[in-house]
């Protein structure tokens, strides 16, 4: 008899992963060929069996160019009863008053830190 699979990790949005590199038109071999890595290792991220390393992560957000907001919605880092919408509405606001993503998820955390 199999072992039961292992349940996903809660904090990382593989599905999200998934709709990226079909949008991008790549295999999952291919695209492991890009991040370095075997294509049983990537299928792995996207089955929902494991959750990227922050040394990966960090390969998967300069594969896809992701923005903050798209990084954070990939391992569901919003602050509890701020939706999608509220959290793109400050990331905007803050790149209005021309604050670098550093000064915005330096001054997310200061704001949200504590809440989460």
């Amino acid at each position: 008899m199999k072992k039961p699979l292992p349940s996903p990790p809660t904090y990382f949005d593989y599905r999200r992963l998934r709709d990226m590199r079909r949008r991008l038109g790549l295999s999952q071999r291919e695209m492991a060929a890009l991040l370095g890595m075997t294509r049983g290792g990537y299928a792995g991220y996207e089955n929902g069996l494991t959750a990227p390393s922050l040394w990966m992560l960090r390969k998967l957000c300069n594969t896809f160019s992701l923005s903050f907001v798209e990084v954070f919605a990939l391992l569901r880092l919003y602050p509890p009863g701020l939706s999608f919408q509220e959290y793109s509405a400050f990331i905007r606001a803050c790149k209005a008053e021309q604050l670098t993503p550093a000064h915005v998820l330096a001054d997310f955390m200061r704001v949200y830190g504590s809440d989460c």
